[in-house]
């Protein structure tokens, strides 16, 4: 979200919205990500070692998400589970 972020929007999104702080979101928050758990991302990347081959290898989820919907998604989490946010 902020530009030149440690790329753990979840983090940030929660940190700042159990202070109170804004959440920075980067141009209108339409930019696209493809979310992966990191178990699945460790698995893919090992995956052609453990084949004993080299060559190219894509890394992806097919779970693109907007980062504005990510973002709503988490405070929307937040919300139900009865956490008063300061908007």
């Amino acid at each position: 979200m902020g530009h030149g972020s440690s790329g753990k929007i979840p983090s940030l999104i929660l940190s700042n919205a159990l202070t109170d702080e804004a959440i920075p979101v980067y141009g209108d928050g339409r930019n696209v990500r493809d979310w992966i758990y990191v178990e699945d991302h460790c698995r893919q990347l090992c995956s052609p070692w453990k084949r004993g081959d080299g060559g190219h290898l894509y890394v992806g989820a097919r779970n693109e998400r907007r980062n504005i919907d990510v973002l709503s998604h988490y405070l929307m989490l937040l919300v139900s589970r009865g956490r008063s946010l300061a908007l």
